[in-house]
């Protein structure tokens, strides 16, 4: 009697645990007859679809300047290092001014003397033009005087009481008064022209090329200090201390960094999307939280192939130039770009997992009256979350996302809540 009870308990059992099992496939199995198969949905939406290209580049300096030493010497300090940021007008390295003090003290001593000899020669020309002057007054003062008794002695004579011997001597002494003035006036004149205007001129001239060998020298002592040419980052340090220097030599790089010009490659497919004045959008890792605006400007006339573990990959260079307020972007550092393509007002829009490729074209199945409706469509421009859907829905429509390969058309649907994930089976 007991081995019967035990057999009946193991009966009971076995079940019970049929029992569970059957109640735990039941709730596995998708739903069948009018509650369909459950599916995730979106709306069909109208509205503005901005389509944008998507790239990585890299930032370069809008602008380099090579900063080169002006005179010979050896490098005594080099005062920067390549990544630091400069301002117009600082020190970047000190080149030895030992013998450029020593030669503009020399020229300085040398326009000084010059200076010195120009001012004496226009001392004496002056005196001697003075002195040469005063006797020309004098001189034209006796010939008046002797011109009045010539005129004097002829009216004498004229009446009879002078005689002709007293007339010639009045005469010959007046010619001989203005004979002296006119050789006074040509001293005049000759020191004017020759002696003080000549003297003068070449002193003058001495004086210029003095000047001349002071400035350079003067110059080249304040460019014994290589100074930048303009704000910007240090790209490049290409000496050393100890290094001999001469004229022409580049002491560092400078780039201009309150503009930035950002290199990228844009794949065959994006090149027909973009044009040259398209607004860009500059982001990055080292940019922080900080975006860049700025825009396409070059967009090259050559594509670049290359080859990257033995698969070729065609790319056309494209250059975008964008302000850069506060230094943010620096050279050589990595970007994404984001390159305003198009914009789209009132167009319809779908998600991408709501669009299929089928033999025929492009497709989607659209929950109606709680079935599967399959609507051929026509689609258009895309971004990165919808497709724009020129023809085959409206507005509203409920699209099916994923829809499982074996979902057939007039297949009972049921529509879940949004976010929730339909269970990984197939259709029955």
């Amino acid at each position: 009697m007991q081995s019967l009870w035990k057999r009946r308990k193991k009966w009971i059992a076995a079940a019970l645990v049929v029992a569970v099992a059957g109640g735990a496939w039941a709730a596995l199995r998708p739903a069948k007859g009018p509650a369909g198969v459950p599916v995730s949905v979106r709306e069909v939406t109208s509205g503005d679809l901005e389509v944008s290209v998507v790239v990585s580049g890299k930032i370069e300096p809008y602008a380099k300047e090579n900063v080169t030493a002006r005179v010979r010497g050896r490098l005594v300090k080099v005062l920067v290092e390549a990544g630091q940021m400069v301002k117009a007008g600082d020190v970047l390295a000190l080149i030895d001014k030992e013998d450029l003090v020593r030669k503009e003290s020399d020229a300085r001593v040398n326009l000084e003397v010059e200076q010195l000899s120009l001012d004496k020669s226009r001392k004496t020309a002056e005196y001697e033009l003075a002195k040469a002057r005063e006797t020309a007054e004098q001189s034209r003062k006796k010939m008046d005087l002797e011109k009045k008794n010539l005129d004097r002695v002829q009216a004498l004579y004229d009446s009879g009481a002078a005689t002709q011997k007293e007339r010639e001597e009045a005469l010959h002494t007046y010619e001989d008064a203005a004979a002296q003035h006119r050789n006074d006036l040509r001293r005049v004149e000759s020191i004017e022209t020759n002696d003080l205007g000549t003297e003068i001129k070449l002193r003058e001239a001495q004086i210029r090329l003095k000047r001349q060998e002071w400035e350079t020298s003067a110059r080249d002592l304040d460019e014994s200090a290589v100074k930048a040419p303009m704000d910007g980052m240090v790209l490049e340090v290409p000496v050393d201390p100890g290094d001999y220097i001469a004229p022409e030599t580049k002491i560092a790089v400078l780039g201009r960094t309150d503009r930035l010009k950002i290199k990228a490659d844009v794949s065959e497919a994006d090149l027909p999307l973009i044009n040259a004045g398209m607004a860009a959008q500059v982001t990055g890792p080292a940019l922080g939280d900080q975006k860049l605006s700025g825009k396409v400007t070059v967009i090259s006339p050559q594509a670049v192939t290359k080859e990257k573990e033995q698969t070729e990959r065609t790319t056309v260079p494209v250059t975008v130039e964008a302000d850069n307020p506060g230094g943010a972007g620096r050279p050589g550092t990595n970007v994404d770009l984001r390159i305003q393509a198009a914009r789209l007002t009132g167009v319809l829009t779908a998600p991408h997992e709501a669009i299929r490729e089928s033999r025929s074209g492009k497709e989607t199945l659209v929950v109606r009256d709680g079935k599967v409706a399959l609507c051929p469509v026509e689609t258009g421009m895309a971004n990165d979350m919808v497709i724009e859907v020129k023809s085959g829905v409206q507005a509203g429509d409920l699209l099916i996302l994923n829809p499982p390969e074996d979902l057939q058309e007039g297949t009972p649907v049921a529509v879940l809540p949004v976010g929730a994930r339909p269970p990984s089976l197939g259709v029955r």
